[in-house]
């Protein structure tokens, strides 16, 4: 398993795990995996690059992987990379309270926000109103990192509040969507199937020039039975009711935006990101839709790194057959390469189609993985698995390495 010839002192990690939401930051759970790490290995080689598939942390893990490149963040506006921040409007819209966002400069052109920023379902608080929302903010995003001299945006697409098809982002921007009667309506999840039409033309040029992508962890269409509606809108609190209604907007509005721009997004694949962000972008600004996890993997030259690890270490909250679409330990299993990938995960997803964990992995093993470790210790409940997230990820990579010490000496 581990490269022929190796001595135990000299075994080389990559730890490069996704974040637990609600537990760990993926920085935090690369440094819990690490301490588990080298108190088996102590003399263990370790590179550790906190990871992100799109969603919340692509941000930080942008920042990181360019820090290692050129140095730490800067804070002066001469350095890079940097991060930025700025008041914009928040998921219920630019007449309510702004938020503080914050999104990276890379270098004097490139600019990564995380839409979750503007967008994010936590910042609705108690109040999950997913045909209300809007992602109105991101687009004040987008136009801010374009002031500051960006011509090429990436944006993570996670963690969203929204079912707007990025409406709110357009109209930010400048565009104008008006209903049967001409009056200009501020797209919502409620309001997509009052628009009758789409003007673009008050979005500044220095705007559509700009190269614009989004990185998705999921490849969901739209529309349909995987759509963003039916999938993803329950977890932003919406009922059966709200789902079709939010379904039957989101039909409408791709035939208007079909008509108005001349772009069929209705079976795209990955269109149905953060609330189908995605496919709003497509059609409206050109934008390209993109594994996060693949620009991630690329920041970090990720395949030179593969080549000079024994092993590669990586971790989220719960693995399923989701992962499959972009997430982090399959995208990265994807590219070692042949470099053994052990998965440290909170809990494996079942599902009817796969009533046990065994059939639930197959298909995570047949992706490249070489084995996936769930981190418990014993049955406890939600919230204080939740609290000793670190804990047992730090003891279930500490167990990983001494299996893989002991089976290292016994080959000698």
């Amino acid at each position: 398993m581990p490269n022929e010839g190796f001595t135990l002192e000299a075994m080389k990690f990559a730890v490069m795990p996704d974040s637990f939401k609600g537990a760990l930051s993926a920085g935090e759970a690369t440094a819990a995996i690490t301490r588990g790490l080298l108190r088996a290995i102590p003399d263990a080689q370790i590179s550790t690059i906190p990871m992100a598939d799109g969603g919340e942390g692509t941000v930080e893990a942008m920042l990181a992987a360019h820090q290692n490149e050129h140095g730490s963040a800067g804070e002066s506006t001469n350095d890079f990379p940097r991060r930025v921040s700025c008041e914009v409007s928040g998921p219920h819209g630019p007449t309510a309270a702004p938020v503080a966002a914050t999104y990276a400069l890379l270098d004097e052109r490139t600019a990564v926000i995380e839409m979750a920023a503007a967008a994010g379902l936590p910042l609705m608080g108690e109040d999950r109103d997913v045909e209300n929302s809007t992602t109105y903010g991101v687009g004040e995003l987008i136009r801010d990192a374009v002031d500051n001299g960006a011509t090429r945006i990436l944006i993570g697409a996670g963690g969203s509040a929204t079912n707007d098809l990025g409406c709110g982002a357009v109209a930010a921007l400048g565009a104008v969507f008006r209903d049967a009667s001409g009056e200009e309506v501020l797209p919502t999840g409620a309001t997509l199937a009052d628009v009758h039409s789409l003007d673009l033309s008050g979005i500044p040029d220095v705007i559509t020039a700009a190269s614009i992508t989004v990185l998705a962890d999921i490849d969901n269409p739209i529309l349909g039975p995987r759509g963003c509606a039916a999938i993803f809108a329950p977890q932003k609190g919406a009922d059966a009711e709200c789902v079709a209604r939010l379904e039957a907007g989101a039909e409408h509005l791709t035939e208007v935006v079909a008509r108005s721009c001349g772009t069929s997004i209705a079976d795209l694949p990955g269109a149905g990101a953060a609330g189908g962000f995605a496919g709003g972008l497509v059609a409206t600004l050109g934008a390209e839709i993109r594994p996060g996890i693949d620009a991630l993997l690329e920041a970090v030259g990720f395949d030179s790194l593969a080549a000079g690890v024994d092993a590669i270490i990586t971790a989220e909250g719960q693995i399923d057959g989701q992962s499959l679409s972009g997430k982090v330990p399959v995208g990265i299993a994807r590219r070692a390469g042949g470099t053994p990938v052990f998965v440290l995960a909170g809990s494996v997803g079942v599902t009817e189609k796969n009533s046990g964990a065994a059939s639930a992995m197959q298909p995570l093993y047949d992706a490249g993985i070489t084995a996936i470790f769930t981190i418990g210790q014993r049955p406890e409940p939600l919230h204080t698995a939740i609290a000793g997230t670190a804990g047992n990820l730090e003891t279930a990579a500490e167990n990983l390495a001494r299996t893989l010490a002991a089976h290292t000496s016994n080959e000698r």
